[in-house]
């Protein structure tokens, strides 16, 4: 997983009744567009204008594209903005809506349970080695491995990591590795 969410302007808001028509109509959007002014979330033909249409008949929306992590054409947009605003300015933003999309199906239960989800994650650092170490630095945190017994000698720490890897999911965004426990 090497998606990852590159600028403000997020959401691809296109106009469906255009769209039926053969014509493409969309605009890059930030998430905080998604409401008017006075904090009320667009609906129908809000949407379209948003999107860029200019015909007064057309009141069908849908999400053409995201920038880097896709959550579907038409999802809850209540939810979905709940989703950002609840992430903005995470730095482990890309790698907590990974998460939340690879075990949530619908934007209601990815916010719902984002929480849970960056609770569940633990960044390890930038490369395959800092895994192998995360999963050392945790057999001596919880008394598994003690710095008296000999036989840590001959602990096979790669493999003691690949094993444990089967309770965990590896996401890699641009700030480096992140361990989703999937056993939660």
């Amino acid at each position: 997983m090497n998606e990852q969410i590159n600028s403000d302007k997020n959401i691809a808001m296109g106009c469906l009744g255009c769209y039926a028509e053969g014509r493409l109509v969309f605009k890059w959007i930030s998430y905080e567009q998604l409401v008017d002014e006075d904090g009320v979330i667009h609906t129908g033909r809000g949407l379209c204008k948003l999107a860029g249409c200019t015909c007064e008949h057309h009141d069908e929306w849908h999400i053409q594209d995201y920038d880097g992590i896709n959550l579907g054409e038409n999802p809850d947009l209540q939810h979905l903005y709940s989703l950002f605003e609840y992430l903005d300015g995470d730095d482990d933003r890309d790698a907590i809506l990974l998460a939340c999309k690879n075990n949530y199906s619908t934007t209601e239960e990815m916010s719902d349970n984002v929480q849970n989800v960056k609770d569940s994650l633990h960044y390890v650092g930038k490369y395959h080695s800092d895994i192998v170490r995360y999963f050392m630095d945790y057999a001596y945190d919880t008394g598994i491995a003690h710095e008296d017994n000999p036989l840590l000698n001959y602990v096979d720490w790669e493999h003691y990591a690949k094993d444990l890897m089967n309770y965990y999911t590896k996401i890699e965004t641009k700030n480096g590795i992140y361990l989703w426990e999937t056993w939660c």
